[in-house]
């Protein structure tokens, strides 16, 4: 996570940057798609290392998309700060909407792997429920 952190500051703070690829609203998609995998590993690592993590309720989830939002403003501040860059709210937005929407995938793809739907156990087709923690006994 420290890493892809730096990335993005460094990135950020080269003067005149372009991209290689130029269409309306380029930009937006870079920074939702950058934020999002920000959110994505933030929420990855956390479960991993910390077991309190694992249950992420809505406080947890609206107190990582602050930090977020935080790491995001700062970096639009820093852009702002550079020559040839510009910060805007646009990219704030994006960065926030981005970051959102990795911890939302993160926290989908674990509960499934853990074998529990976004609100409880999966039941199987037969109708038991099946959590993270049952057991198949053979039949």
């Amino acid at each position: 996570m420290g890493a892809y952190l730096a990335l993005i500051f460094f990135l950020s703070t080269r003067p005149h940057l372009q991209a290689p690829v130029r269409f309306p609203f380029w930009d937006k998609g870079a920074h939702f798609i950058e934020y999002g995998l920000l959110g994505f590993i933030t929420l990855g690592a956390l479960r991993r290392s910390r077991p309190e993590w694992r249950a992420l309720g809505w406080p947890r989830l609206l107190l990582l998309w602050a930090g977020g939002l935080c790491v995001a403003l700062f970096d639009e501040w820093l852009q702002g700060r550079i020559p040839g860059r510009e910060s805007s709210a646009a990219d704030l937005a994006a960065d926030g909407l981005g970051f959102l929407a990795g911890l939302w995938l993160e926290r989908r793809l674990s509960t499934r792997r853990a074998g529990r739907g976004p609100f409880g156990p999966v039941r199987s087709a037969r109708g038991e429920r099946r959590g993270a923690g049952d057991e198949r006994r053979p039949s």
